[in-house]
């Protein structure tokens, strides 16, 4: 019988009159004998277990419990109290190893403890080999930007349909998520092709260099879906962007081309360039041209990720005026810097399907 093992009477001597470090010795002897038999124990003899070990750690030193959790995190079969209440515990090195490892916990244990406690629990929660679609729903709702790229990245993570379409529009403004979310094999075909129009070039590159091959062509298949519908919507405004769908998968000859009409200051070749660049219409860039409207093109170039060099370059040859002093440009990067891509992504979309006046309507977006 265990209850005449030697140790469970030193248990109650120590419990009463013993030091720490007598505890500690005890918790490390019953710890011992609990793990070497684990696997035969019927579910009586680990309740006993339960409770004592329960009892000990009640009254032992911290170095003791991160010792314990590391050695009972891996069991299949383990001491359910003892288990739960080192994966509540405040201290992440008590805490942490039980919340990544243990099996013994369940989707109300672990969406119990990402509801109330920190990032760092979230995090270790997000490292587990496998995680069922509750849990995942409040890592992706409550977590940080890094527990939220690391759940998303992990293969063994179930997502639920509000999980996944959360975890895509956070990813519009968070590029490592955003990479993260289009490597998905369950990502929805809707959220791929809103995820990726909603990404600058410079991000969409790095989706594809990071994807896998199968991803790789799911991803070319939408860029090219992409390619022409902008085709499309920029053929009633008179002018077809010349190239369009082959510098679009070349985003190293689209920006050569942009500088180079910079530099020959070639208005025209400028104007298409960027259409192809911002997927916007020609006629919707001739438009904020035409109506002197410097917020339309701090949109554009904000939401396409040009940098301010870049952008500059490009104000001086369609809008001089705009940069013909010193006291004009800084202005005008003031506000490119509070220009949040977000906010200009979200009026590049109005941009994309209103031929109105422009100028007074952006300002209002942004």
């Amino acid at each position: 019988m265990l209850q005449a093992h030697s140790l469970f009477s030193e248990l109650e001597s120590t419990l009463t009159g013993g030091s720490d470090s007598q505890r500690f010795t005890i918790l490390r002897r019953m710890t011992d004998l609990f793990l070497a038999g684990s696997n035969n124990y019927t579910d009586e003899h680990i309740a006993v277990f339960d409770e004592l070990i329960s009892r000990l750690i009640e009254k032992i030193e911290r170095q003791a419990l991160i010792e314990l959790t590391g050695r009972l995190a891996p069991v299949d079969r383990g001491p359910v109290n003892v288990i739960g209440r080192l994966s509540r515990d405040d201290d992440i090195e008590i805490s942490g190893p039980v919340l990544e490892q243990s099996n013994i916990l369940t989707d109300i244990d672990l969406v119990e403890i990402a509801k109330t406690k920190s990032q760092a629990h979230l995090s270790a929660i997000a490292g587990r080999k496998q995680i069922g679609e509750p849990v995942t729903d409040v890592l992706i709702d409550r977590g940080n930007s890094d527990v939220a790229r690391k759940v998303t990245a992990n293969t063994g993570a179930r997502f639920s349909r509000f999980g996944i379409a959360r975890a895509a529009r956070r990813a519009e403004t968070d590029e490592p998520l955003a990479i993260a979310v289009v490597n998905r094999m369950d990502l929805p075909p809707e959220l791929l092709n809103h995820l990726i129009s909603k990404a600058t070039a410079t991000v969409r590159e790095r989706m594809l260099a990071n994807a896998t091959p199968e991803m790789q062509k799911r991803i070319s298949h939408v860029l090219s879906a992409i390619s022409s519908q902008v085709a499309r919507s920029a053929a009633p405004g008179g002018v077809q962007p010349r190239g369009g769908t082959m510098l679009r998968q070349d985003p190293a000859r689209l920006k050569n081309r942009i500088s180079q009409s910079v530099e020959s200051r070639d208005a025209e070749e400028l104007i298409d360039a960027l259409a192809i660049h911002c997927e916007v219409p020609v006629k919707a860039i001739k438009d904020i041209v035409q109506q002197g409207s410097d917020e339309g093109m701090l949109i554009l170039g904000r939401a396409s990720g040009m940098s301010w060099q870049e952008l500059q370059g490009v104000l001086s040859v369609i809008m001089p005026e705009k940069t013909k002093s010193p006291a004009l440009v800084k202005a005008l990067l003031d506000r490119f810097i509070k220009l949040t891509p977000a906010n200009a992504q979200r009026a590049v979309r109005f941009i994309r399907t209103s031929s109105a006046k422009l100028s007074d309507e952006l300002k209002k977006l942004v």
